[in-house]
């Protein structure tokens, strides 16, 4: 029922946000130069302390179709109400950093990236950091993640494929029913997946929404265009360092995506998802809210 009533609060609060200005909307992406967008995405919210990712942090900077960025993600068993009989998962966290090329055709968009990075020892530090700091934010209690492995490299190559699909169109929105693909290949991440995105977007808008990849390192975090969108995606996964030899091999994922532009250059994005356990011996499902903000510094310069 929390992710349900999340999703309303998301979907209505972009609506409000879509009826007062489409104007704004990609009014700048024809001379956009550079951009930068970061992430933060946790489970606090849904009254939860790992079963899964817990919490992440991420940055893109994107200049025209070249993509950069890094990302650090903090795994750990459910720590609610004391744990759970037969959640085994250790904890862990990896930071990645990629690059990449975003490229828009005819039919769609497509991405390919490469990225490398370390998990566990050092990182794990790192990820107690980032994860007393939020929680202290939001008033919620804490429990420190235990380090139970030494520093290791991870890195591979990845990629994203997008289909324009059916589009209706009126005075002022779009509805757009775009499928899409996924696939990860690297020594912390071997997937593949598939994808299902409905969208509102402003009429005059250059750039599809962002699509919301699986929160693993393997892949940049997205940068797109405003709007409201809804997905539901299904992935395939023969290997998740994260979660050891506790990996489930299919996962399924639900959720929600807004983004408005302020004053043309402010983005300001919020989603909300939940996956199916994503290990053997997850309590529930793994449900995750992303707060959104980025920079078009192309605004800045024209």
């Amino acid at each position: 029922m929390a992710f349900f009533k999340t999703v309303q609060t998301c979907v209505l609060s972009a609506a409000m946000l879509l009826g007062v200005n489409t104007a704004h909307a990609a009014s700048n992406l024809n001379k956009q130069i550079f951009e930068i967008m970061t992430t933060h995405c946790n489970d606090v919210l849904f009254n939860s302390d790992g079963g899964g990712v817990t919490a992440c942090v991420e940055a893109s900077y994107r200049y025209n179709e070249w993509q950069f960025g890094y990302g650090l993600y903090g795994a750990t068993a459910e720590r609610i109400g004391g744990g759970t009989p037969g959640d085994n998962l250790r904890d862990l966290a990896r930071f990645t950093v990629g690059l990449g090329q975003l490229k828009q055709k005819s039919w769609g968009d497509y991405a390919l990236q490469g990225h490398v990075g370390l998990e566990g020892g050092i990182i794990d530090k790192w990820s107690k950091k980032l994860q007393k700091a939020t929680h202290k934010i939001f008033g919620a209690g804490y429990h420190a993640p235990i380090s139970t492995k030494k520093t290791t490299f991870v890195g591979g190559v990845s990629g994203w494929a997008r289909a324009d699909g059916l589009q209706f169109k009126d005075n002022r929105l779009a509805l757009k029913f775009q499928p899409y693909s996924h696939a990860a290949l690297g020594l912390d991440t071997i997937e593949a997946g598939v994808g299902f995105l409905i969208a509102f977007q402003p009429l005059g808008a250059t750039q599809n929404m962002a699509l919301q990849m699986p929160k693993n390192g393997a892949y940049l975090a997205p940068i797109g265009g405003d709007g409201i969108g809804m997905f539901a995606a299904a992935r395939v996964v023969a290997r998740e360092t994260l979660y050891s030899g506790l990996r489930k091999p299919a996962i399924l994922e639900f959720g929600t995506v807004t983004q408005y532009t302020a004053f043309d250059m402010v983005k300001l994005g919020w989603s909300a998802s939940c996956t199916t356990k994503p290990y053997k011996g997850a309590p529930k499902a793994d449900c995750k809210t992303e707060i959104r903000i980025g920079y078009v510094l192309s605004s800045l310069l024209h």
